[in-house]
């Protein structure tokens, strides 16, 4: 059976499907901590929902619109102390919220035939953002561990627009067990000149959280 049409091979994958499409294309990138297996720490005293004080800004700074995949997110640190809960909450808003600090993610085409770039900067760790403007939506809040909230290995993984599971996601998460947790948010884009924003917080953090990070996106 053969594929006619890229246009019809880009909606199957953005309605659903796998991504090898995307990155036969040139359209699917990952964006992850240089080193493996090494985390960068972020934000100590985040204990409020505190929008200049992000633990992620994904900036579109390139012509195409960007859609994230997953964000998938390992302790291999513990820093944060017990709290009521860990929370992740993401925005959109119009500009780079940049301002300064944090790590710069690497950027890769999944594609090693494919030298497009995304035009895609992303920043992880302990970043200053400027101020939400007027536009800022907020379009994901969930918490994910409870109690306590760091064990070394705990990943958390946000999945955007898609409805499938992770096996591991039912194993529980209010004790000092090793926990991976998969968090379901509805489908988002980030046009150009816009950025995305995350915030992790918890209510009597002292202490920043160490993670490996990596960001799957497509761009088209």
């Amino acid at each position: 059976m053969s594929l006619v049409g890229t246009a019809d091979v880009l909606l199957t994958s953005l309605a659903g499907g796998r991504e090898h499409a995307l990155a036969e294309q040139g359209g699917f990138f990952t964006a992850r901590t240089p080193t493996p297996g090494t985390g960068i720490i972020g934000s100590a005293d985040v204990v409020a929902f505190t929008e200049t004080t992000p633990i992620l800004v994904v900036y579109n700074g390139g012509s195409f619109n960007v859609f994230p995949h997953y964000l998938r997110m390992h302790t291999t640190v513990i820093g944060a102390t017990a709290s009521v809960a860990e929370f992740w909450t993401t925005t959109l808003d119009t500009g780079n919220r940049y301002t300064s600090g944090g790590t710069a993610l690497t950027v890769s085409n999944n594609n090693m035939n494919d030298p497009d770039n995304s035009g895609v900067i992303a920043t992880w760790g302990a970043i200053t953002a400027s101020a939400a403007t007027t536009a800022r939506r907020i379009v994901g809040h969930a918490a994910s561990k409870f109690v306590t909230i760091e064990t070394v290995h705990d990943t958390v993984t946000l999945n955007w627009g898609g409805v499938q599971g992770n096996r591991h996601s039912a194993l529980i998460n209010n004790a000092a067990a090793l926990t991976h947790t998969t968090i379901q948010h509805g489908p988002c884009m980030i046009g150009p000149g816009q950025s995305l924003v995350l915030v992790r917080w918890a209510g009597a953090q002292t202490d920043g959280s160490t993670l490996e990070v990596e960001l799957g996106f497509s761009a088209r």
